[in-house]
């Protein structure tokens, strides 16, 4: 008998996300080609941005524990296991740097499609890192981060990484 590995992610709950009329099509394309379920996609785009911005999460990160007058490894872990409601007021006052979001704001939610979801997937730092952005650039709009996420994803990479799998569903495309 196999033994199953315990895992150290954590299932975050997202009930919705918002994207452009495009970007839904685009979404909805890809997943014909590749399978994949909608939150598996939307999971990969969240841990791919965090994985690109890492640096910047740990410098924010770093600078936040040390407003706090906390040890960076029991900041870490409050975050993960508390949130930032539990943590010690700041001692000094912090003025973080521009989010690495700034230009994409998907604000007119009129004009956008609600997409479901249930939750993402995320790692103990990924999760620690998730929930920093959150509160430092969007103030408990979760939905709207993951949504300004999903949209700078799809417009960096749609044309070099997605187009040419949903494009080769012809053969004809294929050379």
């Amino acid at each position: 008998m196999t033994a199953v590995a315990k895992t150290n992610a954590t299932n975050y709950p997202l009930g919705y996300y918002y994207v452009t009329t495009d970007h839904a099509k685009k979404i909805d394309d890809f997943k014909r080609t590749s399978g994949d379920m909608e939150t598996v996609l939307i999971t990969q785009y969240v841990r791919g941005w965090l994985g690109k911005n890492r640096n910047f999460c740990l410098d924010l990160a770093k600078t936040d524990a040390d407003s706090r007058g906390m040890i960076f490894s029991d900041w870490a872990k409050s975050v993960y296991e508390e949130g930032f409601k539990k943590l010690p007021p700041l001692k000094k006052e912090l003025n973080p740097p521009s989010s690495p979001l700034k230009s994409i704001h998907l604000t007119a939610k009129e004009e956008l499609v609600r997409r479901k979801i249930n939750n993402l997937t995320l790692g103990v730092q990924n999760l620690v890192f998730f929930k920093l952005i959150e509160n430092y650039y969007y103030r408990g709009k979760t939905i709207d981060f993951v949504s300004d996420i999903v949209a700078e994803h799809l417009d960096r990479l749609w044309d070099n990484l997605y187009a040419s799998q949903v494009a080769a569903n012809d053969f004809n495309n294929w050379i």
